[in-house]
């Protein structure tokens, strides 16, 4: 299964599809979303929270687009859904929730700050061995693929 196909819910396996006509863009200069307007096949732009921007685009330029913005220095996800529905939709951030089992020993969780590109951002004493994680540009790859290759080294 692609590493981008799904995310872990509850400790469960959550299939995903890629909505085709939207993509995310972290807006973090506040002037990406302007300059996303000037693509071909870019048909309007929504603030949803922070400065996640929802692109709504042609699907024949989603990912031409998508990178273009990319090369620019923009960060952008795609929009992604649980396979065989259309009314929710998961947009990506750069935060991710991670709980790991009570087999993890602190300093185990500390190596996969470098090696997965992640920042700690708290731990929550009411739910011991849960983290949130800022996923950075040096993960190399989207949140919800950080997530699934921790989650894969963590079941090995």
């Amino acid at each position: 299964m692609d590493i981008g196909s799904y995310f872990w819910r509850d400790g469960k396996i959550i299939k995903l599809d890629k909505e085709m006509e939207a993509f995310t863009l972290l807006d973090r200069s506040g002037q990406a979303a302007t300059l996303s307007m000037s693509f071909l096949g870019v048909k309007q732009t929504t603030s949803l929270f922070g400065i996640v921007q929802e692109v709504r685009v042609d699907s024949v330029y989603r990912d031409n687009t998508m990178l273009c913005l990319r090369q620019a220095g923009n960060v952008c996800h795609h929009v992604y859904f649980p396979q065989g529905t259309k009314g929710t939709r998961y947009f990506l951030t750069e935060i991710i929730v991670v709980k790991f089992s009570n087999n993890i020993t602190q300093d185990m969780a500390d190596s996969f700050l470098g090696q997965y590109g992640l920042i700690l951002v708290r731990s929550f004493s009411f739910l011991p061995g849960a983290y949130l994680f800022r996923v950075t540009d040096s993960a190399g790859v989207n949140p919800l693929k950080a997530a699934n290759r921790l989650m894969a080294e963590i079941e090995s």
